[in-house]
């Protein structure tokens, strides 16, 4: 039997509930992996789920050094769909 991961308990966190009041160890988001801290940035900053277009890409902006999770952050935040 597998354990589940971070990704796998991100997937099951209700953007509409306060990211506190989530099943989410708060002290482990530094050591989150790049998809992890994509997913929960939609979370947080936008209030939904990522799709899966949305999440290969950001996967591949960071993995190729694009963007760093600053940047990421930064870019979601002056995105429309934040504002």
């Amino acid at each position: 039997m597998r354990l589940p991961t971070e990704v796998d308990r991100l997937d099951h966190v209700n953007p509409r509930l306060p990211l506190e009041e989530n099943i989410i160890d708060m002290k482990d988001i530094k050591n989150l992996s790049d998809e992890g801290f994509v997913k929960l940035g939609y979370l947080f900053l936008l209030r939904r789920k990522i799709d899966e277009v949305g999440l290969a890409y950001w996967r591949s902006r960071i993995a190729d050094g694009t963007f760093e999770h600053r940047a990421f952050i930064d870019t979601v935040c002056n995105s429309p769909e934040f504002i």
